[in-house]
């Protein structure tokens, strides 16, 4: 996470809060963070429209901030 908080911008703490529900992102950030993780900012806010491709951004965001290929 430390990496998806460097990409976007913010702490390390900050995105501990959103995970643990303890604050939530601005709007500012949604779009950095949408981008990191492979999805849209609609589906950020809104929740997947196809559950099987929305697994496989997500998928595909967390292999480029881990560092992996394929």
């Amino acid at each position: 996470m430390e990496k998806l908080a460097d990409i976007i911008g913010v702490r390390l703490n900050t995105i501990w809060r959103w995970e643990n529900d303890k604050a939530s992102p601005s709007v500012d950030i949604l779009p950095p963070l949408a981008s990191a993780l492979y999805i849209t900012e609609e589906e950020l806010l809104n929740g997947p429209n196809n559950e099987r491709e929305f697994e496989v951004k997500i998928l595909m965001g967390v292999k480029s901030l881990v560092g992996l290929s394929g």
